[in-house]
């Protein structure tokens, strides 16, 4: 579903971008096509699923570009930053090969599994969580069919972790020493699979530029997000790919 506006404006990077979005997010690479659905989700009326079709060979992969007013803010391990969303899975059929379903990226790159630190992959009903390195083995938490709340948090010093239902799951924190161009997010659901296995759900996606978390344990999330000084991108996934951050 890509999307359009009605009025844009220029940014510094060249690209036009709705008047009221400071972030887009585009399904229209490979098998994009997320679909708003309503037997799982967190807040509101909708959440976001990754495409399903009936072949094998089935990516969904999609792009969410921030376009923040400090053109100098990176994915980098000297920003203060915060990712985090809602997850889930429709169907919860195990398979053994894991699945990319997000990850960091350049402006323009796609869902690929090539980041080597902030990313989460599914394998079934299971996601695994990397932050400064480690392996697929590594924090493998089984989730059923429901919605986890998940956030990945740099906190500009050069620490990096993920929290995950509301439990620290890096410990120790890692070093994280990225200091790169990343701008941008996959999100998706990469991989071959059975035609009955899982599609991947979003919900309430939110990028700040601040570290949101930090302790052994932190308070979920009760509501929806409301845009805050702090908020860089925002999307309710209510059977859209808007961003709201701007109100």
């Amino acid at each position: 579903m890509p999307i359009g506006f009605a009025k844009s404006i220029l940014t510094s990077s060249g690209v036009s971008i709705g008047n009221t979005q400071s972030a887009v997010w585009d399904d229209s690479e490979w098998n994009g096509d997320f679909t708003g659905t309503t037997s799982l989700k967190k807040f509101g009326s909708y959440a976001i699923q990754s495409n399903r079709s009936t072949t094998v060979y089935d990516d969904t992969d999609s792009t969410l570009t921030i376009y923040p007013t400090d053109t100098n803010f990176r994915f980098n391990s000297n920003f203060a930053w915060t990712i985090e969303f809602w997850v889930g899975f429709t169907n919860t059929n195990f398979n053994y090969q894991s699945h990319a379903i997000f990850e960091t990226t350049l402006i323009g790159e796609n869902l690929d599994d090539t980041t080597t630190t902030e990313k989460l992959l599914a394998n079934g009903d299971n996601f695994y969580l990397y932050a400064g390195g480690g392996d697929q083995t590594e924090n493998n938490d089984a989730y059923a069919s429901t919605m986890t709340h998940v956030a990945l948090v740099s906190d500009g010093s050069g620490g990096i972790n993920w929290w995950a239902a509301g439990s620290r799951k890096i410990n120790p924190e890692p070093t994280f020493s990225y200091t790169g161009d990343r701008k941008a997010c996959a999100f998706g659901f990469l991989g071959t699979r059975n035609s009955d296995g899982p599609a991947v759900v979003f919900d309430e996606i939110r990028i700040s530029n601040i570290a949101r978390y930090s302790g052994a344990s932190i308070t979920q999330p009760t509501s929806a997000f409301t845009p805050d000084e702090n908020t860089i991108a925002l999307f309710h996934c209510e059977n859209n790919l808007t961003d709201s951050s701007r109100g």
